[in-house]
């Protein structure tokens, strides 16, 4: 069983902002850990003679970011388990944006059901805290904290002021404004605020445009935005909505089931449908350009296929000779309908029954039902 995990929030900036209790905790064992000794209380500490173990070697060995946080957590509470106990320091408030804490959270789960008293919260200030003020907003109102890695997806459907925290690489920065210019001109001003609370602190605005421009990234590097009523990533707020609703209780059965792999053959199905899309423009359309013949060295049929009741998936084509004519028409038979090919068109001759319902429905244009 793991040991008592004490996590202790070091502030934003210098040690004249880790609170007394931090302190106290810090001092209470021997060798306390660190998630990163780039955080300028480290050293403040240091002098006063509480020295931390930095965990900052996984930074170095791992091939990700989700698998250095994983790292980290794995080690304090090792160190819990061998010693009963372990204090680990993290940049600003535990309970803010902090990755690691959130993941050893859910390793204690199951201990922390019988002893809530096994995982204790030191809340040290917050760089959120300074960032509001510097911003002069007031968080009450509407304001949302935002996570820079996973922006353009924790964002979707979000508007109004938010300030993105964790902008510490210059692709960060450049995934940001790509996303926010979808919605914003690109003179809009955003705020940059970096190293907040230490003597070389900076706020300062420039337009989207720039961000990843004239901005060097860094680890206490944020960025404040107002969309007003311009919703962030909208249709990926969307899409994300209609698989929950198709994947969730109540939903499509067949969608319910579907992995990664699953999804080859329709995958396929969709390619073909793309070139054919392509075959059929005219020839003066002003996207096509002289190219060979997109014409597929064998029978379109022998890949496309509708079957979603069948798990295993068609062996791949088997590319016969340049000179072999297609047939004018063919066609693929499943058990869950057959689909009539030629070399431009296609229809739909199954059942007219939406998968998710079992609800009979119109086939228009000779297309399959569809869920949604």
């Amino acid at each position: 069983m793991t040991g008592r995990v004490t996590v202790v929030g070091l502030g934003p900036a210098g040690g004249d902002l880790v609170t007394p209790a931090a302190r106290r905790a810090l001092a209470s064992v021997a060798l306390p850990l660190t998630r990163t000794a780039t955080h300028p209380a480290v050293a403040d500490l240091a002098a006063e003679g509480i020295v931390l173990r930095a965990l900052d070697a996984h930074y170095e060995s791992a091939t990700s970011l989700a698998a250095t946080y994983a790292g980290i957590v794995d080690e304090v509470l090792d160190v819990a388990e061998r010693d009963g106990e372990v204090v680990y320091s993290v940049p600003g408030n535990p309970a803010v944006a902090e990755r690691t804490v959130a993941l050893i959270r859910e390793r204690l789960s199951d201990d922390l059901a019988e002893d809530p008293e096994r995982l204790r919260i030191v809340a040290g200030l917050s760089f959120a805290e300074l960032a509001w003020s510097r911003a002069g907003v007031d968080p009450q109102n509407g304001a949302r904290l935002v996570d820079g890695h996973r922006f353009s997806t924790d964002a979707a459907g979000v508007s109004g002021p938010m300030l993105i925290a964790q902008c510490d690489r210059m692709s960060v920065l450049s995934e940001v404004k790509l996303t926010l210019l979808e919605i914003l001109e690109p003179n809009t001003p955003v705020t940059v605020l970096q190293r907040l609370g230490s003597p070389d602190e900076s706020v300062s605005d420039v337009a989207l445009v720039d961000l990843d421009r004239v901005v060097e990234a860094d680890p206490r590097t944020s960025v404040f935005v107002d969309t007003g009523e311009q919703t962030v990533a909208a249709e990926m707020a969307e899409f994300v909505a209609l698989m929950a609703r198709l994947r969730g209780p109540g939903g499509c059965p067949w969608d319910a089931e579907q992995t990664h792999r699953s999804l080859g053959r329709y995958v396929l199905e969709e390619a073909y449908e793309v070139v054919e899309a392509v075959q059929a423009l005219p020839p003066l359309h002003p996207r096509v350009r002289s190219t060979p013949s997109l014409t597929p060295p064998w029978p379109t049929s022998s890949v496309i296929s509708c079957a979603r009741s069948s798990s295993t998936p068609p062996s791949p084509p088997k590319p016969v000779p340049s000179t072999s004519p297609m047939s004018s028409t063919e066609s693929t038979r499943s058990s869950f309908g057959v689909i009539h090919m030629s070399s431009a068109t296609w229809r739909w001759t199954g059942p007219a029954t939406c998968c998710a319902t079992g609800n009979r429905s119109s086939v228009t244009n000779g297309e399959p039902p569809r869920c949604w």
